[in-house]
Formats: C-alpha cells, structure tokens, sequence
C-alpha cells in the first residue's frame, strides 16, 4: 500500500467484502499452494533415494494432511517408510518418525488394521532400542516420544500416559 488512505480502502473493502478471516484463509491456502509446487519441484530434482529419506518429502506430506489431501500424502509417506528403512534400518528414530506419520495418516484414514500393525512394529522399534541403548539415550527417550504422540493421537491416552510414566 503506497499511503494510509489506500491502505484504508483495501482494509475496508476486506472488513466489508468476504471479510478479514475469509481473507486470511484464502491467503494461507494460495501460500501452502505455492509451497506445494515449490517442495514438489524441489523433490523432482533429488535421487529417488534422496527423495524418500528427505525432510522436506516429510514436511510436504503433512502439509498435504494439513490440507485434507490424504490420498497424496499416502505415497510420500509410504515412500519414506521404505527409503528410511532402507537408508537407516527399521529401529533409527527418523525411520520411526515416519512409520509414526503414516500410521496417523492410516488412522485418519480408516486403515486401523494397517495403523496398528505401524504402531506395533514401533512398540517393537522402542523395545529394541530400550535393550540395547538403554532408557536414557537419546534415541530412546526420542522413540519413547513419538510412540506417546502416536498412541496420543490414534486416542489411546492411557497407553501414552503409562509410557510417559515410564
């Protein structure tokens, strides 16, 4: 806005058009667009491996769950259970990050059975790693997290609680 007066006359036209909240939804949802494309782009020029194991094909998979686009997120986060798994091993915390994000997609979604057969293998994941790292490493204490934030989230608070207790 080059000066108050113009200023004042886009805000009312906002205030008094589709108004101030419509306004902001519309803006936030052309700027996760535009990260969207940007991300998607970004991830056509990495290895396929690179891809699958990456931040941003994460962070772009709950961006798409944020956005209700569940049957998009599923691929991406399918792919990076494999490439982590392969990269790092089923029992590495990013690996369990993403077996955590696509059990709670898979919960949303309706496919409890393959959830809980995700959430399982992280129990197991979290068992492993008490054993031969102890309770007090950090990559423990980070699967201990994750596992209360899955059980969290797919409502089994008693469970979460208990493991937290721990």
């Amino acid at each position: 806005c080059r000066d108050k007066d113009e200023q004042k006359r886009i805000l009312d036209k906002i205030k008094n058009g589709i108004g101030v909240s419509q306004c902001n939804a519309k803006v936030i949802e052309l700027l996760r667009g535009s990260i969207l494309l940007m991300g998607r782009k970004a991830l056509g020029r990495i290895s396929k491996l690179e891809r699958a194991t990456s931040k941003l094909a994460n962070q772009l998979a709950i961006l798409l769950i944020d956005m209700g686009k569940f049957d998009e997120a599923l691929p991406l986060l399918r792919n990076a259970v494999a490439g982590c798994r392969k990269r790092y091993g089923n029992f590495h915390p990013v690996t369990q990050t993403r077996i955590k994000n696509l059990a709670l997609l898979l919960s949303k979604i309706g496919m409890h059975k393959e959830a809980l057969s995700l959430q399982k293998e992280s129990l197991r994941a979290l068992a492993s790693c008490r054993e031969n790292l102890g309770d007090m490493h950090p990559s423990t204490l980070t699967s201990i997290h994750s596992m209360v934030n899955l059980l969290s989230e797919m409502g089994k608070q008693e469970e979460a609680l208990h493991l937290q207790k721990e």
